[in-house]
């Protein structure tokens, strides 16, 4: 999974009707700050959150290049920026490592069929391992063979 580095959100998106940019406590490196900002005032500018044409026009006219999403400034641009960061002295943030995210998983579906009659229910493999199986005629329901998809979800385990 790509972490994103940078973020910006348009005005409309803000109660107080303000634009923001974030830029990731991971990057410590000037030019590099540098970029990913004035990739993301080419985002609130041509007010575009995609990397389309637009926004691709703009920002090769800045001196970015491909590939847009990863805000590459061009030999040109990074000199510019470089200079820039020069002027201005140390940048006042040591980097941060920052855990990765935590993977979410969906609960997977199983069926349960009832050996006596038709009936069958839909539960999650976390609940049918974590208690009995609910009973239906008397009997304690089963998982289904794995055989096919209903209704977009596997059948069992």
């Amino acid at each position: 999974m790509r972490r994103r580095l940078s973020e910006s959100l348009l005005p409309e998106h803000s109660s107080d009707g303000t634009a923001e940019i974030a830029i990731s406590p991971e990057v410590d490196d000037p030019p590099h700050v540098a970029a990913l900002l004035l990739h993301e005032l080419v985002h609130l500018t041509t007010r575009r959150p995609s990397h389309d044409q637009v926004f691709q026009r703009v920002a090769r006219s800045l001196g970015f290049v491909a590939p847009f999403p990863d805000a590459v400034a061009g030999p040109e641009l990074a000199g510019v920026l470089n200079t820039h960061c020069v002027k201005l002295g140390p940048y006042p943030h040591g980097k941060m490592e920052c855990p990765p995210p935590a993977r979410t998983y969906a609960p997977r579906v199983c069926k349960l069929v009832c050996e006596q009659c038709p009936y069958f229910t839909w539960t999650t493999t976390c609940c049918f391992r974590s208690a009995p199986p609910p009973e239906h005629c008397g009997r304690l329901m089963h998982l289904a063979p794995p055989r096919r998809k209903e209704h977009g979800r596997e059948s069992c385990n």
